[in-house]
Formats: C-alpha cells, structure tokens, sequence
C-alpha cells in the first residue's frame, strides 16, 4: 500500500437523527459562519439520507473529524434531490441529499426518479409533506463537489 493510504483525512460528520449511524461527508465543511450562503450557516437545515437506513433527517451543523483513510468508503459522492413540493397549493423547495454509490450513480435521471417514488428514501419536505410524491415535475440531480457548494434547504429560494 502507498504511504497516503494510512495518512489522516478530515471530513465533516454527522450522526443520523434516526439510527445514530456516523455519516461522513466525502469533505470536511467549514465552520458555522451565519454570514456565508453555503452550509453550515445557521439559518438552513441540510436534509441528508443516512447511507445506513435511508431516513432523511435535517441537520444544523456537522462536525468534522480526523479519519484514517483505509476507514473512508471510496469514490463515493454526495448528490443533491431538488424539486418543489407538489403538495396541494404548496410548492416549497424540497431539496435533500444522498450518497451514490455505483448503483445509484449509474442509474438515469428516470430511475433516480423511480427511487423516490418507489419509499428508497424516507422522510418529510420542510413544508411537513412525505418525500416520495414528485408528480411529473422536473427534478434536479446534482454532484456536490465540495463544501462551499452544499447548500441547506432555504423555503426562501
């Protein structure tokens, strides 16, 4: 094994709400910071699915941790679900966040969109509505890359 294989790695951590299960962000986040737009900021929640038992929860903060690299799940990425709540006369932002791995990352937009419908991730929207109703909306998957792109769930926006 190479050298870097057994060198510490930081990364943002955060406990399921449901499960207790660590979730580790593939990087580490910046300090709470109520003056930037990304998360932590103090006013948004980040709605994550835990990998474990794929119960979305929000969460306020994070925490990051020093982490030996053999212990990190490799080429995984965090991806963020955006679409409006088709709720009756609701359409607040929904937007939540999920792990791929290589089932999931392969998958097409159409199959993605099958998952929510299908129950894979359980949980509530901002508004109180059950995720998993998305209608024939357009729905948005993005690859987070790093930590000032991971946005929180604003209703403003």
């Amino acid at each position: 094994m190479p050298a870097s294989f057994y060198l510490p790695v930081v990364r943002g951590v955060i406990r399921c709400g449901y499960c207790g299960h660590p979730i580790v962000l593939p990087f580490a986040t910046l300090e709470l910071n109520a003056a930037q737009e990304w998360w932590p900021n103090g006013r948004d929640w980040l709605y994550l699915a835990c990998p474990e038992c794929r119960r979305i929860a929000a969460h306020a903060r994070c925490s990051n941790e020093t982490l030996r690299r053999q212990d990190l799940v490799p080429d995984r990425l965090l991806i963020r679900i955006s679409y409006l709540c088709p709720g009756i006369s609701c359409a607040v932002p929904v937007q939540f966040h999920i792990f791929g791995d290589t089932t999931i990352i392969g998958a097409t937009n159409s199959r993605l969109r099958d998952l929510i419908e299908e129950g894979y991730w359980t949980g509530l929207t901002p508004c109180g509505h059950a995720i998993g109703r998305i209608g024939d909306q357009e729905i948005r998957f993005d690859v987070i890359h790093g930590g000032s792109e991971l946005l929180g769930c604003n209703r403003k926006t």
